[in-house]
């Protein structure tokens, strides 16, 4: 008996000790939520002085202080609705990441994404730059259907390993792909992640070298093989020069032999005028 309550007291000390971490942490990110937007909102104040009127800045305070309350109970929804309330008075960008990372407690990935593209589009070098590009990842990661994971880490790893010469078009591919997944259209994502995979292939597939004596020889062989299969075709018999000289002397005798037989006919000429009276 003295060991079952032994044991019983233990395990009630290990949830207490459980517990109490986990508000501490809870505490902690609450902390640093409110010293995030405190200081982003000090920022805005110097930097947009003439912009935003102190009464201004008051209420989006008031926004931020009812939103921290809500969040800490656990009405994330509200705590969304007074941070979005706060960002029309005072365009903090770091109120959105804000936003993100309620949304991605309340497992609304979807939004959660939407919201940290939102403020990395805002302010890319922006201080939670990094963690939005993480959690980004994360969480589209997380979308894809566990039958296409291996494929698509493998998709992202063939894309990485390949030239920046030959990612071209890829990158912008690779995003869109990334995109549906982030938003859930996964109907169709495993004919497109294996469309992504062919492309990724035809890219990273090396083009043969040709050697310059190699391409010598195989230009020879062309024109050599050309040569052989070329029908013979004589010369026609006008084209020979001894046709021409037989046909020249031909001609001379020809002529010859008609001038004799004019000239021997003009010595006994043929009446024509009949017998005179």
């Amino acid at each position: 008996m003295r060991m079952m309550r032994m044991m019983r007291m233990m395990r009630m000390m290990r949830m207490m000790r459980m517990m109490r971490m986990l508000r501490m942490l809870r505490m902690l990110r609450m902390l640093r939520m409110m010293l995030l937007v405190a200081g982003a909102l000090g920022a805005a104040g110097v930097a947009h002085a003439d912009e935003i009127s102190p009464a201004t800045r008051a209420k989006a305070k008031v926004h931020i202080k009812k939103a921290r309350a809500a969040y800490e109970a656990g009405q994330y929804d509200v705590a969304i609705a007074e941070y979005q309330s706060a960002y029309k008075l005072t365009p903090v960008p770091e109120m959105l990441f804000n936003v993100g990372q309620i949304q991605r407690v309340k497992s609304d990935r979807p939004a959660a994404v939407a919201s940290y593209k939102k403020y990395l589009g805002i302010a890319p070098e922006g201080r939670m730059a990094g963690e939005a590009k993480t959690q980004i990842a994360a969480l589209t990661r997380e979308q894809v259907p566990e039958a296409l994971g291996d494929r698509w880490d493998k998709a992202k790893a063939s894309l990485e390993a390949l030239d920046a010469g030959k990612r071209a078009g890829l990158d912008e591919k690779w995003a869109a792909l990334e995109d549906k997944a982030a938003t859930g259209q996964t109907d169709d994502l495993g004919s497109a992640v294996e469309s992504f995979e062919k492309e990724v292939a035809r890219a990273g597939k090396p083009v043969p070298a040709i050697e310059p004596e190699s391409e010598k020889r195989a230009v020879a062989k062309v024109v050599k093989k050309k040569t052989e299969s070329a029908p013979f075709v004589p010369n026609p018999v006008v084209k020979k020069w001894w046709f021409w000289t037989a046909v020249g002397g031909g001609a001379v005798l020809v002529l010859a032999i008609g001038l004799g037989a004019g000239l021997g006919g003009a010595s006994d000429p043929v009446p024509t005028l009949g017998t005179l009276r």
